[in-house]
């Protein structure tokens, strides 16, 4: 205020703007965050393999988030009384699938209580037993099955195996079961490369 004149002067810097803007992106910044979606491809059943395990369909679609979900179908073919193994089996590739351009990275396995494990919340499978129909657990019947909306907790993934969300690989997974018998279940793979998006909270 200029006391002569009574007049207000705007005395504000230029630098009071850029600041402003500068606190807005901050603000604006905060609150996003990322997360893991994930493009699946050259799903199969391990047809060189002798197991119990046949997929009917397998139909992907993608949701307004980015993410990649599938609608399957497969067949069991014979029972099982329990589960004595879970594995998981990890290979990386660089750029593209080729047997000079991937290596061996990890296998996860759970070999107790299997059949415990299945119903429990926050597992790798988790997301995709809850949206089978009928259920699937022991003792494992012999039959058809449907999945809807199926895709893996991402975020727990990266947990379990922190290399995983390194976007510069394709990733190709054998999911395999075993009987009480010690025989091969089921057998399945499919290849996903995962991207980290931005969201807004």
């Amino acid at each position: 205020m200029n006391l002569r004149t009574g007049n207000y002067k705007n005395s504000r810097s230029p630098w009071t703007g850029r600041l402003f803007l500068v606190l807005l992106l901050s603000s604006v910044s905060a609150k996003m965050k990322t997360r893991l979606v994930a493009n699946f491809f050259n799903h199969g059943d391990c047809p060189e393999k002798k197991h119990d395990f046949r997929f009917t369909n397998v139909t992907l679609f993608m949701n307004k988030g980015g993410g990649v979900y599938a609608y399957l179908e497969f067949d069991l073919l014979r029972p099982a009384k329990v589960l004595s193994k879970v594995s998981f089996v990890f290979h990386r590739c660089l750029g593209a699938i080729s047997p000079n351009l991937c290596e061996y990275y990890q296998t996860l396995s759970w070999g107790t209580a299997i059949c415990n494990l299945l119903v429990l919340k926050h597992m790798l499978w988790s997301q995709i037993l809850e949206s089978t129909q009928p259920t699937f657990k022991c003792p494992a019947k012999a039959g058809h099955y449907i999945v809807t909306n199926a895709s893996f907790d991402l975020e727990n993934v990266e947990k379990t195996l922190p290399g995983l969300g390194k976007e510069k690989y394709i990733w190709t997974i054998e999911v395999l079961s075993y009987k009480e018998t010690k025989e091969l279940y089921t057998c399945f793979s499919f290849s996903t490369q995962l991207t980290r998006i931005k969201v807004q909270q």
